[in-house]
């Protein structure tokens, strides 16, 4: 594919991952081309889907730009793949279980274009019956925020400013509001950060964590997220994970360990992992409740994912506590952005 990677001034770019998610496509490109927004230039991402996503894409929505995988290349992966292929001054990273409503995606970039100071933004994420999604709006973890998420005391005492740190407790949805991270159901960004904060998504995170590497980057680097509630999206939330449990605690607690080694080193790493176990003990503990309410704790495939990601996180060290993207140095060598 040929792409001129010199930037477009006002476009937005548009860039969505699909896999398998024909039933969330028919809602999400439909309320993405009906947005009001005129510069805009979409790329569904399609990684190596089974249903018929690609021939729903190609029968009705033939201005989009798609990009086939042959095999599912990861979330990281295929974002860039996304980004790669457009030149848009704005970039929004979008799940493909969302819907945009009242023009948030006009609403957004019009706020930006008169907001040079920011960098990074995160619309206003709803459920489906339109009420705001918690967690949506997060600080960057630390330690301690996975320590209150291994005990549940986030979850307990949802609109506690101290236990639920890293969720902002009582966030109130209709003030903007700086933040420090814009969730990646639909984040928001300026093209012209990328080379600032040393790349675009960290493909070492195969999915999971992507939004948060990305986050902590451009707040290291000074630059400034907001939460605009003007602008609206809804969420609905396991568009393309929620059907492999499994492989989904795998990729959360190995991204976890990553993110953690990356950002506050081996020793941290080590914590992590007696917070994991903690976290671990505490499910086989409360094990009779999860099978009273008709739940299933899934103990062993905790402990695999814990001990697994663990180990390969440690056994790549070198590789792992780099800071510069994987992607980096093609990036600037082709000069992508």
């Amino acid at each position: 594919m040929s792409v001129d990677h010199k930037i477009k001034k006002d476009v937005l770019s548009i860039v969505i991952v699909n896999l398998n998610g024909i039933a969330w496509l028919k809602d999400c490109l439909p309320s993405v081309e009906g947005d009001d927004y005129d510069s805009k230039e979409i790329v569904v991402v399609d990684n190596g889907s089974s249903d018929e996503s690609v021939k729903y894409i190609k029968e009705n929505h033939k201005q989009i730009i798609l990009i086939q995988n042959d095999e599912n290349k990861g979330f990281s992966k295929a974002n860039n793949q996304g980004i790669l292929a457009t030149s848009g001054e704005f970039i929004i990273l979008l799940n493909n279980d969302t819907k945009v409503i009242e023009n948030g995606l006009c609403k957004s970039i019009e706020y930006l274009k008169n907001h040079q100071e920011i960098s990074m933004m995160c619309p206003k994420i709803l459920n489906e019956d339109l009420s705001p999604q918690r967690g949506s709006i997060r600080r960057i973890p630390n330690l301690f925020h996975f320590f209150m998420s291994a005990l549940k005391l986030d979850t307990i005492f949802v609109n506690n400013g101290i236990l639920n740190h890293m969720c902002y407790g009582s966030f109130q949805y209709d003030k903007i509001m700086p933040i420090d991270q814009a969730m990646g159901a639909a984040m928001i960004f300026r093209r012209s950060i990328l080379n600032n904060i040393g790349g675009a998504i960290d493909e070492r995170f195969f999915i999971y964590y992507d939004d948060v590497d990305i986050a902590k980057r451009v707040k290291d680097k000074g630059f400034k997220t907001i939460f605009y509630p003007e602008a609206k999206i809804i969420h609905y939330g396991g568009g393309d994970s929620s059907k492999i449990p499994r492989k989904t605690i795998r990729n959360l607690s190995s991204s976890k360990f990553k993110f953690v080694l990356k950002h506050y080193g081996l020793y941290s790493t080590f914590l992590l992992l007696l917070i994991e176990l903690i976290r671990v003990i505490r499910i086989v503990i409360l094990t009779p409740v999860y099978l009273m309410t008709g739940r299933k704790p899934k103990i062993w495939w905790n402990i695999q994912g814990v001990f697994r990601s663990f180990f390969l996180v440690i056994g790549n060290y070198r590789i792992l506590k780099q800071k510069r993207n994987l992607d980096y140095d093609y990036m600037m060598k082709n000069k992508l952005f």
